[in-house]
């Protein structure tokens, strides 16, 4: 009988060990293990949920952008609620087509580098240019990935007294121009929109407002991804102001020329029960602009029972469907009215805030006021909202922090309130303040020789009361002096009164032989007292906190004299007589006209007082709303 022996050399392979076993020299592969091989690649190819046309406009005094409300899922009028414009800064309003989801990126991408700008706080703001030119770059470089956002950007802005309006789309193509439409809108709204330019390039905010309304009703009636509803933004040197939720007035009656049609008339009746509303909104800081910001994180609706009536016409027929349209209609509200109550809440109330809520002051001479939030709104106290604010004045050109920390303000939990509204500014709002306007250089005061009564006009005067070397050195010459403080000025307030105290340098000039010389300096040390008063004279405000100082103290010793030594005893008799009407008189006048404090446009008070605490002055009253205030505000009457 004869063997088989398999030639070990063949090249045909062996059986494999066990079925479904590794080859020779192979491992075996757990069914379980993630695969090795990678995954492909995958990028968006065309946009899922999308909103269509932006228009932009310029106009005298600023931009104005407007875009419907509607995101569209394909060709369905799913989203009717979705903001297309945002606000990035004081000055600068994003506006996108296309995209939604990637619209949504974008305003985080911006968010970040804005948000990391001011953490450096080096005084730094990105104006329309620099984020503009940061988009296109962006959106070139998502092109050359072969990931482009699916969008095309109106950017609006208003820098350095002009207005600005810049236009990108996905592959990174920008252009800047004085009307800009996207969309169906550059066909449709464009030739619109430049026929008013050119007819009239320093249109005015309403007729700026009018043209773009016109544009937004020809797309409506022409753009099926279009919708009647819109938002309206405006950028102008005040800042930015967004309008939500804003209606187009139509006009259907063309749908008649249309066969065949419908038409009845009639009134409907709508009832519920069994109405459930909870919402939660955090009310925090606006890391932005300092202020107030709402934000509704919760929000749930429950109707119970909806009952529809329908009367007139054909209402027999229509109220044979009662049942499925009471159904359809309660649904629809379950579903849309937290969306719209958030809306609400999260764009215009916000809005709305931005515009009536004033956090900044400009005051005269190149110095603002700032009343910023620097903390979230505190509400651990029962039935108390505290504000933390800055109450810090600084130079407009050269902001800086005052040099001192602000004190602390008592603990309000405990004291009783009987008042509606407290509002407490601690040493540190005045300090700051002439901290700011001695750095500006405004705390000085010249008094020339033609301002001096002709009596004390002369060396020949103040020889006795200074020295005779005065006259000595300058017989009968004419004089001028000049005082400028040589420290900010701080104010001390007890429950009792407050004083306010300062270090300055006097100095008496001589006019010899055609040019001035420096007599003498001396360097004074003022004490006065204080007044203070609340000034409430105008409903719209600003209401003010206003000042007075009197009864100077004066102590002085000789700081620098070209004359020798002397007694400054009698001069410091003299200068204490003249304090109020020369130095005091010219401070007076900053402190006549008033601090302005934070209110809200229509709340005024009602029997306010002013009070003296422990290092800080308290005003206090009741407040009251009137709306009326903001339809004479909106007239142009205020």
């Amino acid at each position: 009988m004869a063997v088989r022996v398999p030639d070990p050399f063949s090249a045909v392979s062996p059986p494999p060990l066990w079925t479904g076993g590794p080859p020779i020299g192979g491992l075996y592969r757990f069914p379980s293990a993630p695969s090795t091989k990678a995954a492909p690649v995958k990028h968006t190819r065309y946009p899922t949920v999308s909103g269509t046309s932006v228009l932009g406009l310029t106009f005298d005094g600023g931009v104005m952008l407007a875009a419907d409300t509607l995101g569209s899922y394909g060709s369905l009028a799913r989203f009717r609620s979705v903001p297309r414009l945002r606000k990035l800064s004081e000055t600068t309003v994003l506006a996108a087509s296309g995209d939604y989801a990637d619209f949504q990126h974008l305003q985080r991408f911006f968010d970040g580098i804005i948000m990391r700008s001011e953490s450096f706080d080096d005084g730094h703001k990105y104006t329309p240019q620099n984020l503009f030119n940061r988009l296109t770059r962006l959106m070139y470089y998502r092109r050359c990935q072969f990931n482009p956002l699916w969008n095309v950007i109106v950017v609006g802005g208003y820098q350095e007294g002009k207005p600005f309006l810049g236009y990108v789309n996905s592959i990174g193509t920008a252009f800047e121009a004085p009307t800009l439409a996207t969309g169906l809108g550059s066909y449709i709204a464009q030739p619109l929109l430049r026929e008013a330019y050119e007819k009239n390039p320093r249109l005015t905010r309403e007729e700026a407002k009018e043209t773009l309304q016109k544009a937004l009703k020809v797309l409506f009636y022409r753009d099926c991804r279009a919708l009647s509803t819109y938002d309206l933004a405006v950028v102008t040197d005040e800042g930015v102001e967004i309008e939500g939720q804003l209606q187009l007035d139509t006009n259907w009656e063309v749908a008649h020329y249309v066969r065949p049609h419908f038409e009845d008339s009639g009134t409907v009746d709508i009832s519920g029960s069994g109405i459930s509303l909870k919402m939660t909104v955090d009310i925090t800081m606006n890391k932005t602009s300092g202020g107030i910001h709402l934000n509704c994180s919760y929000c749930s609706i429950g109707i119970g029972d909806l009952s529809v009536t329908f009367h007139g016409g054909l209402s027999w027929f229509y109220n044979l469907f009662d049942s499925m349209i009471e159904g359809k209609l309660k649904s629809y509200m379950n579903d849309n009215m937290c969306s719209q109550l958030k809306y609400g809440i999260n764009v215009p109330a916000n809005g709305a805030l931005d515009r009536l809520l004033k956090v900044t002051y400009v005051l005269e001479d190149g110095v603002e006021i700032d009343y910023a939030l620097v903390a979230n709104p505190n509400f651990s106290h029962p039935g108390i909202v505290i504000l933390d604010m800055k109450g810090e004045f600084r130079l407009v050109k050269d902001p800086q922090d005052p040099p001192f920390p602000p004190p602390p303000f008592p603990d309000p939990s405990l004291r009783n309130f009987s008042k509606m509204i407290y509002l407490q500014g601690s040493t540190y709002v005045a300090e700051s303040a002439s901290w700011a306007f001695w750095k500006a250089g405004l705390l000085s005061y010249n008094v020339s020789n033609d301002k001096i009564p002709a009596e004390f006009g002369t060396t020949d005067f103040y020889c006795s009361i200074v020295s005779p070397m005065l006259c000595k050195k300058y017989p009968n010459k004419k004089v001028m002096f000049g005082v400028v403080a040589s420290d900010y000025p701080r104010l001390k307030i007890t429950p009792e009164y407050a004083v306010a105290m300062g270090k300055a340098l006097a100095s008496m000039y001589v006019e010899n032989n055609g040019h001035e010389e420096l007599a003498f300096t001396l360097a004074l040390d003022i004490q006065a007292d204080m007044k203070l008063w609340f000034n409430s004279s105008s409903p719209m405000g600003p209401y003010l906190v206003c000042g007075n100082v009197s009864n100077p103290k004066v102590n002085m010793s000789l700081y620098k004299s070209n004359i020798g030594n002397f007694n400054c005893s009698t001069l410091n008799d003299l200068v204490t007589k003249f304090a109020p009407t020369m130095g005091l008189g010219y401070l007076n006048d900053y402190l006549n006209a008033g601090i302005p404090i934070p209110t809200l446009v229509g709340l005024s008070f009602v029997d306010p007082s002013l009070t003296f605490g422990k290092g800080y002055v308290e005003v206090s009253g009741d407040v009251k709303y009137s709306p009326e205030i903001l339809e004479k505000l909106k007239r142009g009457q205020y």
